[in-house]
């Protein structure tokens, strides 16, 4: 016998042993069942079986959507990077705020000073490059 398209199930030849893998066929409680079922029942099992199949076709086609499964990843990760990035920013400022309620007039002068501070070391570290580079 051969198999038809869209049939299921293995196929047997005359010797009833699948021709395909060369074992005989199981049987299934349908097979030996003398009752035939009823048209309403097989509506229902069809129906189900559509709808397994469209889940199925359904996650095959998400799988196989890779850009748009990377798209969707990457607007996550932003959507995270932004949040993070608004929370520092909101910190930042509250901290800056509370520095300035503390620090008074005081405050400026030691910004000024830290800042010379800064700006001497930064000149005085380039110069030890320049004169390293001379030798």
């Amino acid at each position: 016998m051969s198999r038809r398209r869209g049939a299921q199930g293995p196929t047997t030849d005359a010797t009833g042993i699948d021709a395909q893998v060369g074992v005989e066929p199981e049987e299934t409680p349908d097979e030996t069942s003398t009752e035939t079922p009823d048209s309403e029942t097989l509506r229902t099992q069809i129906e189900e079986t559509r709808g397994a199949l469209g889940d199925t076709a359904e996650a095959l086609a998400h799988k196989a959507d890779l850009k748009g499964r990377v798209k969707g990843k990457v607007d996550a990760r932003k959507e995270q990077l932004h949040q993070l990035q608004e929370n520092a920013t909101t910190k930042a400022r509250s901290a800056v705020g509370h520095a300035k309620d503390r620090s008074g007039p005081n405050g400026v002068v030691v910004a000024v000073l830290v800042g010379a501070v800064g700006l001497a070391l930064l000149v005085r570290s380039r110069n030890r490059r320049n004169r390293k580079k001379k030798r």
